[in-house]
């Protein structure tokens, strides 16, 4: 059965599809509406969570030709379907490898790896237990991790662990890893760090954080600092490779629902389930505090992302629309209608000028940045036509030249410029 190659509308980013959201300057933070009615979030990782329609066929291949730019966007297509191996399931870890060129994943049952050139499937083999999966920086290696604490290390031609070490003996999921570096922090129930090089399995440093448990941690974009949050309610700043601690902020006993370090690299985004509080942590004796964005209860339970470039910040979750900030002031800039309410999933091309959003039985999105009016609050963007409503997560690769959407059956859907798209342009201009 011939599948038809699916393009985006040609017009898109020209306006196709212009939503007149409401937003715009919020200089005094005004609260943002929030779902009254939000459905419960389905189960998308067993059987009874997946799509039963069965997919049509892939289209053959293709492998992407150009990097994706607001120019071009428009003549990209699907470009083929990347299918795990027996039963249905989930895909809930995925790592790229450095170039772009390789997608290594963890489903219920199995780990997979792609090469995203050919679309060939690498390798498979049993998940062994892992529950997060990173490639090393210099893509030589994967690294999976297990609930139990233990970092196993697999080449990237096979299944077969080569070596595994006990990264932390009272882990409870709590971790930052640095995909340019190789560190890995781990935090467990005892308030203890241990950060390694997973490159030489080498331990860097253990020490006391907190007196409870850990439950997130991110590190500093230069690497030097890493911020943890435990059951005590207090978000610490370390420097720690000396074990030193730098500051905290105390939440009053609020939840926190997400940490985000601003790529300028002194700046942190503190999420709570109420709202987020933007502070200043670096560089100070103490933590000082910048303002308050008003997001609504649930506000980034699912994202909490600043732009690579530190122009935009988004968050979204249990509110019904996304909300795209100000990434220096903090204020509201638009917001993303029908991008909330479910589980939603956000990211940023490259560039930063160019959004994805995906909502579980609803559309995946394109926003155009570049084409936020500030004056009414308004953007452009359009519906991207994915063969499936059932997206989970988003994503680009690291190269910039495709855009990937997973499936709750544990399909992912692959787009870019196709070969013969670049041909034709070529004899074009010729």
């Amino acid at each position: 059965m011939a599948v038809k190659h699916i393009s985006l509308l040609a017009a898109l980013l020209a306006l196709i599809l212009t939503a007149c959201a409401s937003g715009g300057d919020n200089p005094d933070r005004t609260p943002l509406p929030t779902s009254t009615n939000a459905p419960t979030r389905p189960a998308v990782d067993g059987p009874d969570g997946i799509q039963q329609t069965p997919l049509p066929p892939p289209p053959p291949f293709r492998a992407a030709s150009a990097y994706l730019t607001v120019e071009n966007i428009p003549q990209s297509e699907l470009l083929g379907r990347l299918d795990p191996p027996g039963e249905p399931s989930s895909i809930f870890a995925y790592t790229f490898s450095p170039d772009g060129t390789r997608l290594a994943a963890l489903d219920n049952n199995q780990m997979m790896m792609w090469d995203l050139i050919s679309g060939e499937r690498v390798f498979t083999g049993p998940r062994q237990d892992m529950s997060y999966y990173y490639f090393s920086p210099d893509k030589d290696e994967i690294y999976g991790i297990t609930l139990d604490g233990r970092v196993r290390t697999y080449e990237t031609t096979n299944a077969e662990a080569q070596s595994t070490f006990t990264g932390h003996p009272r882990f409870n999921g709590a971790h930052a890893f640095d995909a340019d570096t190789g560190l890995l922090a781990m935090g467990g129930n005892d308030g203890v760090v241990r950060v390694w090089n997973t490159q030489e399995n080498i331990s860097l440093i253990t020490f006391d954080a907190h007196p409870r448990a850990i439950n997130i941690m991110a590190f500093s974009p230069d690497r030097q600092y890493l911020a943890t949050n435990a059951d005590d309610n207090l978000v610490r700043i370390w420097d720690w490779r000396n074990g030193e601690q730098l500051t905290e902020i105390d939440l009053g006993g609020a939840l926190l629902s997400a940490l985000a370090f601003h790529p300028g690299n002194n700046r942190l985004a503190v999420a709570t389930t109420q709202n987020i509080s933007i502070w200043t942590v670096i560089g100070v004796a103490e933590a000082d505090f910048e303002y308050t964005l008003l997001t609504g209860q649930g506000g980034a339970t699912d994202v909490l992302v600043f732009s690579e470039n530190g122009q935009y910040l988004i968050n979204g979750g249990n509110i019904d629309a996304m909300n795209v900030w100000d990434g220096e002031t903090g204020d509201l800039l638009v917001l993303l209608p029908g991008v909330g309410g479910q589980r939603i999933s956000a990211a940023f091309h490259p560039d930063s000028n160019l959004l994805l959003t995906a909502v579980l039985d609803g559309p995946a999105q394109l926003w155009n940045l570049d084409q936020i009016d500030r004056e009414t609050g308004s953007i452009a963007g359009g519906t991207l036509n994915v063969p499936s409503t059932r997206i989970i997560d988003v994503d680009w690769t690291p190269d910039g030249f495709q855009m990937l959407f997973f499936d709750a059956s544990g399909s992912v859907f692959v787009w870019g410029i196709p070969p013969e798209m670049m041909s034709n342009d070529t004899d074009e201009d010729a």
